[in-house]
């Protein structure tokens, strides 16, 4: 068997050869003869004569003398065959024509035009491609200009609207100014009657004063009278007890 291609299966129906061992072989792979596979550990001299009866080395076939010989005569024979210009001229083969300088000046000028031609057109598809782009943009800031003039006539009637909801809440507000001023007039008046209430409490509560200075001036005459009238009472009691006097004779 040949130890480069067999498996391991087959590598351990050699002698001496076991799972370890045929592992560590297919691992050193690839071998060219009986001697490379000392390289694989656990192989001795003994373990390789066992091996060499069943082992087998494929290799490439050898090129010999003989055949490179024949290679350089087959060779020989092909340059040999081949003709020369000058045999392939005498053969009635034309020779390659060289070329004229009107002919390369003929091709320059074609490749000129050529060019020409195709920068003109280069030119024209920029110019196209500008102008898509210069129209996609024109195009795409009219569809922004409209966009925002749409916008700006929504934000219009929304300000109408509020402006129109102000309006009416100033009408209200005006109203109730006119109410404010009457009932400001009411209160205005209210306040004067007030303050001549309170003028008039003023003078009461004065008049009041003078009263409770008037009884107080009188309660003391009251009791000055009292007092009088006691000693007079008194004075009468005491007449009364004392004994009625003679007249005396008038000489």
């Amino acid at each position: 068997m040949d130890p480069n291609t067999a498996d391991l299966d087959t590598l351990r129906q050699l002698p001496g050869v076991g799972p370890a061992l045929g592992q560590r072989i297919i691992e050193a792979r690839p071998f060219t003869g009986l001697d490379d596979l000392r390289r694989v550990p656990g192989l001795g001299e003994a373990a390789l004569a066992r091996l060499a009866p069943h082992l087998r080395f494929a290799q490439e076939p050898e090129v010999t003398a003989d055949a490179a010989v024949g290679g350089g005569a087959l060779k020989s024979e092909a340059e040999e065959a081949t003709p020369a210009p000058a045999v392939q001229t005498a053969l009635g083969r034309p020779p390659s024509r060289p070329i004229t300088r009107t002919e390369v000046l003929r091709l320059a000028a074609a490749a000129a035009a050529a060019s020409v031609v195709l920068s003109v057109l280069l030119t024209l598809a920029i110019l196209a491609g500008i102008n898509g782009s210069l129209d996609a943009g024109r195009n795409r800031t009219v569809r922004q200009l409209r966009a925002q003039v749409d916008q700006a006539s929504a934000s219009i009637d929304a300000v109408s609207v509020s402006l129109e909801s102000i309006d009416g809440r100033l009408q209200a507000l005006e109203g109730l100014t006119g109410r404010m001023t009457t009932v400001e007039g009411q209160v205005g008046g209210m306040r004067a009657d007030l303050e001549e209430a309170l003028n008039q409490v003023g003078a009461m509560q004065t008049a009041l004063s003078d009263l409770r200075s008037s009884m107080q001036d009188l309660e003391a005459r009251a009791g000055r009278f009292d007092q009088f009238l006691e000693g007079l009472r008194t004075l009468l009691g005491a007449t009364a007890a004392a004994p009625a006097l003679e007249p005396s004779p008038v000489p």
